[in-house]
């Protein structure tokens, strides 16, 4: 987690550690370069997407940012798809970003990343993430945390998902609580600590994977939730009928209120409504924006 004392140089046995840094922004990625170097790390020439990395040595971690621009628009998936790229080529992954929703920083959980951090942090927090994922194989931000604990207290926990004791580490590290006081509250030593942190993050992929939206109902999200086309217009984009437009309709509902019971009155295009607009593909990113949201479903809407 965040707090508590610096990890000590950024070495990894005798050699400095490498990062690599994929985001587009036209500032941060240097910014970021020079606040590493400073502390020690050897960076790699930042990239704008995972299509263009061309690095002459592997990164022992890589920062990737999770609303690259150069992605298909609105597409959330092909953000975790970069993430799991990245993991693909056996590289340690720290997800950042600054307006990531909690969907979209879970699925890059989802697909292998080893931690969040929000591009809000206090400098030195960077520092401190990256050399947590290179030497402990994980980084829990207070944002991260957050997030679990919020979808742990919303959506039921299954057997075997979180215990009394993971949700006590994610509080300490809401509190701000130093590693060694969340390990003495739980009565681990900091390697159970980091045994648990691990877990957690293996338990959270779980959860989200059992809900997780398909790249053809994210599509039919866009033009059903944020362009407000009927089935029969959905279906002519989609290259399917009516009827599936409506069976993915209902799948989409039934994802949506297994992961958001507090919402369970609402109809499919409601649901596809809502979770656009959760999904961040209404922003003006991944969508034009939408302008109300109705909790009844049009009857006309065929």
């Amino acid at each position: 987690c965040c707090a508590g004392r610096p990890l000590g140089p950024a070495m990894s046995g005798s050699r400095a550690l490498v990062v690599g840094i994929v985001d587009d922004h036209p500032v941060i990625p240097g910014s970021l370069t020079l606040l590493l170097r400073e502390a020690g790390f050897v960076v790699l020439p930042p990239a704008p997407g995972v299509e263009t990395v061309d690095w002459a040595e592997a990164p022992d971690v890589v920062l990737c940012d999770l609303l690259l621009d150069g992605e298909a628009p609105g597409r959330v998936l092909s953000r975790g798809a970069a993430v799991a790229a990245l993991v693909g080529r056996g590289w340690r992954v720290l997800s950042i970003s600054g307006l990531a929703r909690p969907y979209v920083v879970v699925e890059a959980i989802a697909e292998g990343a080893m931690g969040y951090l929000p591009k809000t942090v206090p400098t030195e927090a960077y520092a401190h993430a990256v050399r947590s994922v290179a030497e402990r194989g994980y980084h829990m931000s207070a944002t991260l945390a957050g997030h679990l604990v919020d979808d742990a207290r919303r959506r039921p926990l299954d057997e075997g998902e979180f215990t009394a004791t993971d949700l006590a580490v994610l509080r300490g590290v809401l509190r701000g609580d130093r590693p060694d006081e969340i390990a003495a509250g739980i009565g681990v030593t900091r390697a159970g600590l980091d045994d648990a942190m691990r877990g957690i993050l293996d338990t959270a992929r779980r959860r989200h994977h059992q809900h997780r939206i398909t790249e053809r109902q994210l599509h039919l999200l866009r033009l059903v939730g944020c362009l407000h086309l009927t089935n029969k217009q959905a279906a002519r984009e989609l290259g399917i009928m009516p009827d599936s437009v409506q069976w993915h309709l209902e799948n989409i509902k039934t994802k949506y209120i297994a992961s958001h019971p507090e919402n369970g009155g609402v109809g499919p295009r409601a649901a596809a409504q809502l979770w656009a607009m959760e999904l961040g593909l209404s922003d003006g990113r991944g969508g034009p924006q939408i302008s109300g949201v109705s909790t009844v479903d049009d009857p006309h809407q065929t």
